[in-house]
């Protein structure tokens, strides 16, 4: 199977909505689509703000990532952290697929965050926030 990763654009808006609220009704979220949509065209509009990249797997939409830029003292300046991950069902399979999933999407994870934080965005650092209880602020993404 082949993974691939593209930056999302405006075109895109559809689907990434469409993986939004699956990924809210997975996460037991709210989900209101205008605040939704206008959150995410403050990404997709604004490259200053982020970035949503699609994650496909042979050319089917499993899932996507966003990278958010915000200031860091600790990290002296604009950084960038991962936001949202989100693979359909479909995709995650149990625990040996998570293993296959989890070095792939941690590499797309800090590709984004490498293009994110190329010298056009400004932002150096990339973070993200963990669900398991570790600081992963401390890991070393990118």
């Amino acid at each position: 199977m082949e993974a691939s990763f593209r930056t999302a654009t405006l075109a895109d808006e559809p689907v990434l909505l469409e993986l939004m609220r699956e990924l809210y009704r997975h996460e037991g979220l709210a989900y209101v689509e205008p605040a939704a949509r206008e959150a995410l065209r403050g990404v997709l509009d604004g490259p200053s703000l982020g970035r949503a990249v699609l994650i496909e797997l042979d050319g089917a939409v499993a899932g996507y990532l966003v990278v958010c830029f915000g200031w860091s003292l600790e990290f002296h300046g604009r950084d960038a952290f991962l936001d949202e991950l989100y693979l359909r069902d479909r995709f995650r399979g149990g625990a040996s697929a998570r293993s296959r999933w989890r070095p792939r999407l941690r590499s797309a994870g800090a590709t984004a965050c490498a293009h994110s934080t190329s010298k056009s965005s400004g932002a150096t650092p990339a973070h993200s926030p963990s669900t398991d209880g570790r600081d992963s602020s401390t890991e070393n993404t990118t």
